[in-house]
């Protein structure tokens, strides 16, 4: 079984209790970023090509897989800015990622992006096995149309990936904490990713799990949150130096500084506070400093109101009020944060279960 993730993708396979378990990659980590990457006459991929974005930001591609089945926009371009020049495809097929290669330029489509991609996946789920896979099932967003998860089987079947199943993220994470056995039960299930978040209600009724309702915003995110952090440490960094990281003159340092916070971000889902470390930022200067959560909750605590609107208009979509949900499933990376949980179930009874994605109460 595969995520596929616009910023990080996970695999898992089925083990000999009949559960799915997260697999590591060659990296050793559990998490693959959604990148690719282009240097040197050399195609990278995952962590190794997130790396590449300080330096070789242009030739870096990320955000195909929300572009699979899509038209062209100048919206969807912008919201993945700061990555490798997206166009609209000569043919009209859709978007193109613009990268220069040794030879001149090359121009991937998203459906290539994503063929390259899925065939690394493929290569390190194979690796894990020792034999080749026979079957997968993808998990995709609810709000995937019959384009998108079109276009998607089809880059599966390019890949060499004998797709069964795409299953939608929802019922899959719903699935994975144990919904949908014997007993019937409601629940709401927020998904917050690196470029959204999503909130669906699902239905388990005799065994069978039915999305009753969702809703979906770009408003609230992993990056949404990294950058409140990066405000914050870089305009700290103006008072000690005197230079604005985040203008567009210093472009290569404010990817630094995001790549940083984004690990500060993640420490501080474990730790009361955090350091951000970041090796000649600007102006030949290093800079160190640090953030207790409790700062980063006052900094970050607008950022959780468009969720919470996700979260009523969900509710509203399926028909259901907040007392007949029997739990609320986080899911996501950014789903850690501690004060986005608290401000989730703060639209939920005190009696109605908050987990997250370990399936730990909370």
């Amino acid at each position: 079984m595969c995520r596929l993730g616009n910023d990080n993708s996970v695999i898992a396979i089925i083990n000999k209790e009949h559960r799915a378990e997260v697999i590591a990659n060659e990296d050793g980590e559990h998490k693959t970023p959604t990148f690719i990457a282009f240097s040197g006459g050399e195609e990278f991929h995952g962590s190794q090509a997130k790396h590449q974005l300080v330096r070789n930001a242009a030739n870096t591609i990320a955000g195909f897989r929300d572009m699979l089945g899509q038209a062209y926009s100048a919206e969807l371009a912008a919201k993945h800015a700061g990555c490798a020049r997206i166009e609209a495809a000569a043919d009209g097929s859709g978007a193109e990622f613009v990268v220069g290669g040794e030879a001149g330029s090359l121009r991937v489509s998203a459906h290539s992006a994503a063929v390259r991609y899925l065939q690394r996946l493929r290569a390190t789920a194979e690796a894990y096995l020792g034999r080749a896979i026979e079957g997968a099932v993808l998990a995709v967003p609810a709000r995937f149309g019959a384009e998108q998860r079109r276009a998607l089987a089809a880059a599966c079947a390019d890949a060499g990936l004998p797709l069964l199943q795409l299953l939608s993220e929802p019922a899959a994470a719903a699935a994975q904490y144990g919904v949908g056995g014997a007993r019937d039960q409601t629940v709401v299930v927020v998904d917050v990713g690196g470029t959204g978040a999503d909130v669906t209600v699902v239905a388990a009724r005799g065994g069978l799990l039915a999305e009753a309702g969702r809703a979906h915003t770009d408003a609230l995110s992993g990056r949404a949150l990294d950058a409140v952090l990066a405000r914050h440490f870089a305009a700290d960094f103006r008072k000690q130096h005197g230079v604005d990281v985040l203008a567009d003159a210093h472009s290569r340092a404010a990817r630094k500084l995001l790549q940083a916070v984004e690990v500060t971000k993640r420490t501080l889902s474990a730790a009361p506070a955090a350091p951000c470390a970041v090796e000649s930022l600007a102006a030949g200067a290093d800079y160190n400093a640090s953030i207790n959560r409790t700062r980063f909750d006052i900094l970050a605590k607008a950022a959780y109101a468009p969720l919470q609107a996700a979260i009523d208009d969900a509710l509203r979509a399926a028909g259901y009020s907040a007392d007949q949900i029997d739990e609320v499933l986080l899911c996501g990376g950014a789903a850690r944060v501690r004060r986005l949980q608290a401000a989730v179930a703060a639209r939920f009874p005190a009696a109605t279960r908050v987990r997250d994605d370990a399936g730990e109460p909370r």
